[in-house]
């Protein structure tokens, strides 16, 4: 048995149903530019390797991603994160893509400018993103090298202790 619902309650549960959608939207737009932005979290994960050399037993490797450059994440923005990474006294620094979301000639000073100042046991290393491929990757590619990081680029870096090794990839 099917119920037939009238125009006034129907047009009433679109409307409801659209200011829910508004609603819905509003808040999740919200939390994207304000809330999800600003959260830079610091985690320890401290891993076991079986087969790693003890000469690298308490290897340090700070890894930071999507930096995505642009107005809301700004020089300053980017240093105060600059400074948190410095402050793990790294070995490794990693950064995994996404320098940028859109225009990055527009941006590429002031990312050389703060990333210039990140600072490494042995190195600082970098693969691009996929922002970075979508928007100029030879502009991010000069941002990475102007900022003395080292591109891997679908190639591998090797780390050394006396005779023992540790490799990082890239790609």
């Amino acid at each position: 048995m099917s119920r037939r619902i009238s125009r006034r309650a129907f047009l009433k549960l679109a409307g409801v149903s659209a200011l829910e959608a508004v609603a819905l939207s509003v808040g999740s737009l919200a939390y994207v530019r304000k809330v999800e932005p600003g959260w830079i979290d610091v985690a320890h994960v401290p891993l076991t390797l079986p087969r790693l050399a003890p000469e690298f037993n308490g290897y340090r490797i700070v890894q930071i991603s999507d930096i995505h450059m642009d107005a809301w994440m700004t020089r300053d923005r980017l240093a105060h994160a600059v400074e948190m990474v410095n402050r793990q006294q790294a070995d490794l620094v990693a950064i995994t893509g996404d320098f940028v979301t859109f225009t990055p000639q527009q941006f590429a000073g002031d990312l050389v400018a703060a990333l210039g100042e990140l600072t490494s046991r042995d190195a600082t290393l970098a693969v691009l993103g996929n922002h970075d491929h979508w928007t100029s990757a030879a502009v991010v590619r000069r941002v990475i090298s102007d900022s003395r990081i080292i591109e891997l680029r679908n190639a591998v870096h090797t780390l050394r202790r006396g005779e023992a090794m540790l490799h990082i990839a890239g790609v």
